[in-house]
């Protein structure tokens, strides 16, 4: 819990120089989390009123797809400063509606065609970004793969147990 209002403070705090959507040249990977993880729906995040310019000139405010994580398949560490390893019952977050630097377009489309309860396999990255003005830390969505939709009661199948004791009344 902690790790997802850490992330979110990052992510609202440095708007303001992230605007690219590719890596700049001078991106250091810190870690890299690759999870298996149940879409749990996309939110809104109004701006929450910390800066003088909120709330009318801040761009805080966005959308945030959330995923549970059920599963770690891959976590890379290079750095003392890179995020932990997502372990099951964390919350992974990505940005949908603002341009992150590393963040594809696509992945943004790939989010909105999700229902909720999908199950993924997701990469998150987190970069360490310098540049002339302002040096800031990006956590980009680098890929997602879809394992399998979630299917709703009327269509879903019985397992075998449940069809069997059916039967016998």
């Amino acid at each position: 819990m902690k790790s997802y209002f850490f992330v979110l403070i990052v992510l609202l705090l440095n708007v303001l120089c992230a605007s690219a959507s590719s890596p700049p040249d001078k991106a250091d990977l810190l870690a890299e989390n690759t999870v298996i993880a149940r879409y749990e729906g996309t939110v809104n995040q109004p701006c929450m009123f910390r800066t003088a310019q909120c709330p009318d000139h801040c761009n805080h405010a966005t959308r945030l797809a959330r995923f549970l994580v059920l599963e770690n398949k891959g976590y890379v560490n290079r750095s003392e400063y890179g995020d932990g390893r997502l372990n099951p019952g964390d919350i992974a977050v990505v940005d949908v509606f603002k341009s992150i630097p590393g963040q594809k377009q696509s992945i943004a489309q790939s989010i909105s065609s999700l229902t909720p309860g999908d199950r993924v396999l997701l990469t998150i990255a987190h970069y360490y970004v310098r540049q002339k003005q302002c040096n800031f830390p990006v956590r980009p969505a680098t890929d997602i793969k879809v394992l399998d939709k979630y299917q709703k009661a009327g269509q879903a199948q019985q397992p075998e147990s449940e069809s069997y004791k059916s039967q016998r009344k």
